[in-house]
Order: C-alpha cells, then sequence, then structure tokens
C-alpha cells in the first residue's frame, strides 16, 4: 500500500485495506477455499459457469469442465492450505 501511495497521493490507505479485507472475505477466504486450498475448482459451479456463458453469447460447442481445468497439476491438498 506505501507503494500505491507513492504512485497516487490520493490513494486512501485505511479505505482501501477495509475494501481489500472485503474482497479477501467475501471472494477468497469463502468456506470452498478453507475446505479444498488455492487452485481448487468445484465442477457443478464450472458447469454453471459454461451453461451462463452458453446462454449469453450462443455458444453451440460448449466445453466441458474437464477441457478447461484439470485439478491433477495442482499440489497435494495439504500443500494448498493457506497456513495462518
Amino acid at each position: 500500500m506505501a507503494a500505491m501511495q507513492k504512485i497516487d497521493p490520493l490513494f486512501d490507505v485505511k479505505l482501501e485495506l477495509a475494501r481489500w479485507k472485503y474482497v479477501l472475505a467475501q471472494t477468497i477466504l469463502t468456506p470452498e477455499f478453507e475446505k479444498h486450498g488455492f487452485g481448487y475448482v468445484d465442477p457443478e459451479r464450472m458447469k454453471k459457469t459454461i451453461q451462463a456463458n452458453v446462454l449469453s453469447y450462443g455458444i453451440k460447442k460448449p466445453p466441458t469442465p474437464d477441457e478447461i481445468y484439470t485439478l491433477s497439476m495442482l499440489p497435494p491438498k495439504s500443500q494448498r492450505m493457506l497456513k495462518s
């Protein structure tokens, strides 16, 4: 944050820290993240995302979740968990 303040003197550290904490809590540190760790993508959620794009963009041959993402490249779950 100090680096941003050097670039932009109007940068409000207190405000941006509050924003970051909110985003972290709402989008990153979710129950799913706490259960599966970094890098996990739920296949059912991926199917819903694909379907939303099919409906929005008229995709004729949508990919399957397996064609988009694989967990096989991730380290073991024990290494993906956030350390306190």
